[in-house]
């Protein structure tokens, strides 16, 4: 979580701390690999027009999934002139989906904004098998890609002398290295994910 943890500090304030308080929707981003961000702005704007530097603005996010497990982040932020800090966190995604409570304070102000993130989506590869026709070459790639699970994958082929397999992000590149003829033969590619989930895409060619 970005955020700065220390003591707070009123600046200009002193321990008054009236005013309003306010915060933007929070806005939720699938980042790939199971992870998703989290970010939402809030500013404060004190009475009488004072200057509100130094004081800082306190934000606690709870995650609490449909089974009742629960995480709390906790943390500050210094604000400046403007008022505003932002709030920002990456979490991991589970099987189940978060409820997202966030809520912002200074002094007796608060303000709660409440989003969700999805459970992870199940390991899936596109398209879900590959096959090579006797008329290609040795050393002709195709590329699949890979979705859902936990960042990063890893990739292995149970046959790499006829057939190669590489992965850059959740792009798999398949190589065919078995010289072509009129025996037809099958293999399978395998992504594992971070976590141990795995997925195997049939592979089709001539050797």
């Amino acid at each position: 979580m970005a955020l700065s943890v220390g003591l707070f500090s009123c600046g200009g304030l002193g321990k008054d701390v009236a005013g309003s308080l306010t915060m933007t929707d929070i806005v939720t981003k699938d980042q790939g690999g199971g992870t998703y961000s989290v970010e939402a702005s809030a500013i404060y704007v004190p009475d009488n027009s004072k200057d509100p530097s130094g004081a800082e603005l306190s934000f606690t996010a709870t995650y609490t999934t449909p089974s009742g497990s629960s995480a709390t982040k906790t943390g500050s932020i210094t604000i400046g002139k403007s008022g505003g800090a932002t709030f920002t966190d990456w979490k991991a995604q589970g099987n189940e989906p978060y409820f997202l409570v966030l809520t912002v304070s200074i002094g007796g102000l608060s303000y709660t904004k409440t989003s969700s993130i999805p459970a992870v989506s199940a390991l899936a590869v596109t398209p879900s098998s590959v096959a090579f026709p006797n008329t290609d070459p040795v050393g002709t790639s195709t590329s699949v890609t890979v979705t859902g699970g936990y960042a990063p994958y890893t990739v292995a082929s149970e046959i790499p002398a006829d057939i190669q397999a590489g992965i850059s992000g959740s792009i798999i590149t398949i190589t065919k290295f078995a010289l072509g003829s009129t025996t037809l033969a099958a293999t399978k590619v395998t992504i594992t994910d971070n976590k141990g989930s795995y997925i195997s895409i049939p592979v089709g060619y001539y050797k």
